[in-house]
């Protein structure tokens, strides 16, 4: 049980940043170490249920997808903190690691805490979201009727035209049909009761107005009922296409659920539900900083005295070392030209006798020949028998 014990305590040293060989003698802060590591260990467990709940709530993905994003989040959370732990615990640390640190916790912790306000809230939420639906369906319906305005506003002029058409004809005949009576009765122009010349006149001018009209509302009524097909079929396609988008987008998605949250922010007059939002992103932030507010609270002192001990002593032997190998080889280097002077001497003692017989043979040569200067012969004797 106790080696169990150790065992954990030392990957909560190992979480937290510590070294085992330092922080297992460093008695004041194998506790503060251990905090800050067990501490890291629920911010990951955090980070990876807030991650893996978020991408659940704004997508459709599946589980295979989403579980693994939400380890890889947290593990980089614990791995960004401990690096930054790391780092203050051996003196080192960073102001703008530790800035970049609360400002990513900030915008993670507002980011996260929408998700949460939305299942905390969701009924509310689900109901504004239906309203603001409602007018987007609406808002796409009439973008449709615009789409169509132009041709329905001709087809609305063309039918009246007809309907005008029918109208002027049965006034007309409704205008020879009296004016026929008037002369049957003898209440007309002709002053004649029953069948005149005139009577007979008017009564053809009234089958011809009936006969007109009857061809006219046939053809009409015809062009009337294709119109009113068009409109129909205008009618049918908006219906259509606004229950498609109405099918489409039903299942309420993380956007309009957003939109139906800030609706609800400029709705509350009270301010309360800004106020819990606010609050639960100040929750979450806290809690994405416990371990790096721990840190700065727990005071690992010894173990940094330790650690910078280390690290110079590992820097002394390392320029101690460096020194040693400059110094080898400089000493290598010296008693090489040593050497290689001394066998240089003894060469030139030992050739010297061959040397001077060379140059008189040399000298000979030049006198039996006597075509060239002095000065070639030297130039020659100097490349063939000189180190030069």
């Amino acid at each position: 049980m106790k080696k169990e014990r150790n065992m954990f305590q030392e990957l909560l040293w190992n979480i937290s940043g510590h070294k085992k060989e330092i922080i297992e003698n460093c008695e004041t802060d194998k506790y503060s170490a251990s905090i800050i590591g067990a501490l890291l260990v629920i911010v990951g467990i955090y980070a990876t249920i807030a991650w893996t709940f978020f991408i659940g709530t704004v997508s459709n993905a599946s589980a295979l997808l989403i579980i693994p994003f939400g380890i890889f989040a947290g593990l980089f959370i614990v791995c960004f903190d401990r690096a930054i732990i790391s780092s203050m615990a051996s003196g080192k640390s960073s102001l703008f690691a530790l800035a970049f640190r609360f400002v990513l916790a900030i915008i993670l912790g507002m980011f996260l805490s929408q998700p949460v306000i939305l299942k905390l809230y969701e009924s509310d939420i689900k109901k504004e979201a239906n309203i603001l639906f409602d007018k987007k369906v609406q808002e796409h319906q009439l973008v449709l009727q615009d789409q169509y305005a132009v041709e329905i506003e001709a087809l609305n002029e063309n039918k009246d035209a007809l309907y005008t058409q029918l109208i002027d004809k049965e006034k007309r005949l409704d205008k020879s049909k009296e004016d026929f009576k008037s002369e049957m009765d003898g209440s007309g122009g002709s002053g004649i009761r029953g069948y005149s010349t005139i009577s007979k006149k008017k009564e053809k001018i009234y089958a011809e107005d009936l006969e007109n009209l009857s061809i006219l509302n046939e053809r009409n009524t015809s062009e009337i009922a294709g119109i009113d097909n068009r409109l129909n079929e205008i009618q049918s396609e908006i219906n259509t296409a606004t229950a498609d988008y109405k099918s489409d987008n039903a299942n309420l998605g993380f956007l309009i659920q957003v939109e139906a949250l800030e609706s609800l922010f400029i709705k509350d007059d009270t301010g309360t539900l800004k106020e819990r939002y606010l609050l639960l992103s100040l929750i979450l932030i806290l809690i994405e900083l416990s371990a790096l507010i721990a840190k700065l609270m727990l005071k690992t002192n010894s173990y940094k005295e330790k650690a910078q001990h280390i690290t110079d002593q590992e820097l002394a032997e390392t320029a101690l070392a460096k020194e040693i190998a400059l110094s080898k080889i400089q000493a290598t280097k010296e008693n090489s030209i040593e050497l290689e002077n001394e066998m240089m001497a003894m060469f030139f003692e030992a050739s010297k006798d061959v040397t001077k017989e060379k140059l008189a043979t040399m000298v000979e040569e030049w006198r039996a020949k006597n075509e060239t200067g002095l000065k070639y012969y030297w130039k020659k004797f100097k490349q063939e028998y000189t180190l030069q």
